[in-house]
C-alpha cells in the first residue's frame, strides 16, 4: 500500500476506559460539524471554519479512502456511556512512523478524553511491525495540547520555526513544538 510502514493492520474498534475509538461513518457528519463549525476548536488547526454538511461528508469519504489507501487511519472519539461522538484522531502513516492529528469537541475539553484517546494510538502504532517513532507537532501557543502529549508520555523534542500552517489568510506559518515517543 501506498505510504504505509510495512504490515500495519490498524484497528477497526478499540475501547478505553471511558470512550471507544471507532471507523467514522457517513451519518457521523453532523456530530463531525458539531465541532468544525466552531472557531475556538480551529484555533490552532490547518482546517477552516466550516458549517457546510455537504464538506463534512466530503471529508469523511476522504478519510475512509485514506484508510483504504492505506496513508491515514481515522478514528472517532465517541463517549462509551453515553455514545456520542465527540472527536476525532488520526495517525497519518509515513515510512518515518506515524503522525498523529486529533480534535476534540470543546464540550469536553478537560475531561482527560484526548490523553486517553492518544496513548491508545500510541500504543496500537508502536506495536506495528516497523514502527519505531510516534510524532506529533503543536503550535507553541497550544498549551492545552501539550499538556494532552505530556499526559500521553510523549516528549517535547524542540521548537520547528516556521512550521505549523495556519488557516487564516496572510499569516506565515506558526512556530511548533515536536513532541515523540519511540522505540529505543
Amino acid at each position: 500500500m501506498v505510504g504505509t510502514v510495512g504490515g500495519m493492520e490498524p484497528f477497526v474498534t478499540r475501547a478505553t476506559d471511558r470512550l471507544v475509538l471507532r471507523r467514522p461513518v457517513a451519518d457521523d457528519a453532523d456530530a463531525v460539524l458539531g465541532y468544525w463549525s466552531d472557531p475556538e476548536v480551529h484555533r490552532f488547526l490547518q482546517h477552516p471554519v466550516s458549517d457546510d454538511l455537504a464538506e463534512t461528508q466530503a471529508f469523511l469519504l476522504h478519510l475512509a479512502s485514506e484508510w483504504e489507501k492505506g496513508e491515514c487511519f481515522g478514528w472517532g472519539i465517541v463517549e462509551a456511556a453515553t455514545g456520542r461522538f465527540v472527536g476525532m484522531i488520526e495517525a497519518r502513516i509515513s515510512p518515518n512512523g506515524v503522525e498523529l492529528g486529533y480534535v476534540l469537541h470543546r464540550d469536553v475539553w478537560g475531561l482527560g478524553y484526548m490523553p486517553e484517546a492518544v496513548v491508545a494510538v500510541v500504543d496500537w502504532a508502536l506495536d506495528q511491525p516497523d514502527v519505531h517513532r510516534v510524532w506529533a507537532y503543536v503550535h507553541t501557543e497550544n498549551v492545552a495540547s501539550q499538556r494532552v502529549l505530556e499526559k500521553a508520555g510523549m516528549m517535547n523534542e524542540g521548537i520547528l520555526h516556521r512550521w505549523a500552517p495556519r488557516h487564516d489568510d496572510g499569516l506565515p506559518p506558526a512556530d511548533a513544538f515536536m513532541y515523540a515517543i519511540w522505540v529505543e
